[in-house]
């Protein structure tokens, strides 16, 4: 069986039930997302995009390659003759962009997240033109292999390249939101001549468990629904896993999941998201109560390969809208229920179906904003919530990352609007809250300079019409992170490093 170095997941609870200082993962890495401004809006904001990622003191970016992008014949039924695994196969130009931000995040000191996922060409699915239909686990073998080479630290861009090509089309529509977050405009980034630096992070497919990415997620009747989505997952995991191994990366850091927090319990079988819970559960082939399932429906009959301990997780709460204390259903998985997800995995792992203990890593996360989205909580909650949910995950000990969705906001009102700056660029206060994080408890101020340095300056003034003093000089960890006592009742407090001050905090 393949090495993987293990990685996986993450707990917070409600504040009153959170573990203390001590519990605390105090090198957790700040990964952050924004696919539109780094593959989709050109090389001049790509750099600049790569450079505010620097700036904020981001250490890790995350980021698709979705196989309908660069995939031959796309749009044919029949698979064109090619080498699949082979990166010099495919298109020319078609992975210009995503070699862009793996080689300008190199260049900045930044590592790279690559996420191998659909959707997928329709030579590679049985459901004709759905590019989230039952995809063909050897194909994606294949595409693995290829991207696994592509980022081996030996490819050489255009070297044995098939003349034609120039660039990424748009996706074909699959009618489902995924449209949207996945449509690409034609970018096409300059190749060096010389070798492409080598990735040694991934996660295998985005958010599994949603029906607009993985289809179907049930089969069945409406009456006996069957669960369909963790069974086709765990084929598609098995098969990125052996792609990379194949390529070069079996020693490489490898996360299950990249699962989504809510399900559904209507609409369509096929589109219908399976809550994380139950999709874990059907995954590692247990049941309610953790006892082993040989459920043939869930592809649970045979001998069951043992995961890596690696699970990626997106903790949003309430339509990315809600408290980072919020919870949801029984089944889901917003951050304050991240404990519920830790439980599933260890009764998974007493079956021996994943490694103990598996730690977690969040990967997509944010808090929407009205405006531009009529259902978004005002500029200020956002800042106040994404420096919480920071704060949460600081003191659970199997968290290893906190993570922020999409550094601006995009064009469309309909689409995820949590981004740190607005669609025009303008800062909202979630920018100088992500910068500097600072959360204020009865008698602890705890905070963060993500760039780092060996002290910062924690300042209070007694009211708004105040001036701001410094309280202390706060000594920062390795990562950044300092947590003191204050012995000072209401005020206002905020983080100094530099020329750059954090967001103002209520004290209690």
């Amino acid at each position: 069986m393949t090495r993987f170095t293990h990685i996986a997941l993450l707990s917070v609870v409600l504040l009153a039930a959170l573990a203390g200082p001590a519990a605390a993962s105090k090198t957790q890495e700040s990964i952050l997302q924004d696919d539109r401004l780094l593959l989709d809006s050109g090389a001049d904001v790509r750099t600049q995009t790569l450079d505010q990622l620097k700036s904020l003191g981001v250490d890790t970016i995350r980021v698709n390659a979705i196989w309908a992008r660069v995939a031959p014949g796309r749009d044919a039924t029949t698979k064109p003759s090619f080498d699949a695994t082979d990166p010099g196969a495919y298109p020319a130009g078609a992975f210009d962009a995503l070699d862009a931000v793996v080689a300008g995040a190199a260049a900045r000191g930044m590592g790279v997240l690559v996420t191998i996922t659909g959707p997928v060409p329709a030579w590679a699915s049985p459901c004709g033109d759905h590019r989230t239909c039952d995809p063909n686990a050897g194909e994606f073998k294949s595409f693995a292999t290829a991207v696994g080479r592509r980022y081996s630290g030996t490819f050489v861009p255009g070297a044995g390249a098939p003349a034609g090509g120039g660039g990424v089309l748009p996706l074909p529509k699959t009618n489902t939101p995924v449209d949207d977050i996945v449509a690409a405009q034609t970018t096409q980034a300059a190749q060096s001549g010389t070798a492409l630096p080598r990735v040694t992070r991934w996660s295998i497919y985005n958010e599994p468990n949603l029906g607009a990415w993985l289809t179907p997620q049930y089969t069945g009747t409406s009456k006996k629904p069957v669960p369909a989505s963790g069974r086709i997952y765990r084929g598609l995991l098995y098969a990125g896993l052996d792609g990379l191994s194949a390529s070069g990366h079996g020693s490489d850091q490898a996360l299950v999941g990249e699962s989504a927090p809510i399900g559904r319990t209507g609409g369509p079988l096929a589109t219908r998201s399976r809550s994380p819970l139950a999709f874990y559960r059907d995954l590692l082939c247990i049941d309610a109560k953790g006892k082993a399932t040989s459920s043939a429906a869930l592809g649970c009959g045979g001998s069951f390969r043992k995961l890596p301990a690696a699970v990626a997780h997106h903790p949003y709460a309430g339509g990315a809208i809600g408290a980072p204390t919020a919870k949801a259903g029984r089944d889901d998985v917003p951050l304050a229920s991240i404990r519920n997800l830790y439980r599933v995995l260890d009764q998974g792992a007493a079956r021996g179906r994943i490694g103990s203990k598996a730690p977690v890593y969040l990967t997509e996360y944010g808090v929407q904003t009205k405006p531009p989205d009529p259902f978004g909580v005002s500029p200020a909650t956002q800042a106040r919530y994404i420096n919480q949910a920071d704060w949460l995950a600081y003191r659970d000990n199997r968290i290893r990352s906190v993570s922020q969705y999409e550094l601006n906001d995009p064009p469309e009102v309909d689409q995820f609007n949590t981004g740190l700056r607005a669609t025009n660029g303008n800062a909202k206060p979630s920018l100088a809250a992500y910068r500097l994080p600072i959360w204020v408890s009865s008698k602890r101020v705890w905070g963060q300079v993500r760039t780092g340095g060996t002290s910062a300056d924690l300042q209070w003034r007694a009211s708004s019409k105040g001036s701001w003093k410094t309280y202390r000089t706060v000594k920062l960890n390795a990562a950044g992170y300092f947590d003191a006592a204050v012995n000072r009742r209401g005020g206002l407090w905020r983080l100094v490093a530099g020329s750059a001050a954090g967001r103002t905090a209520s004290g209690y």
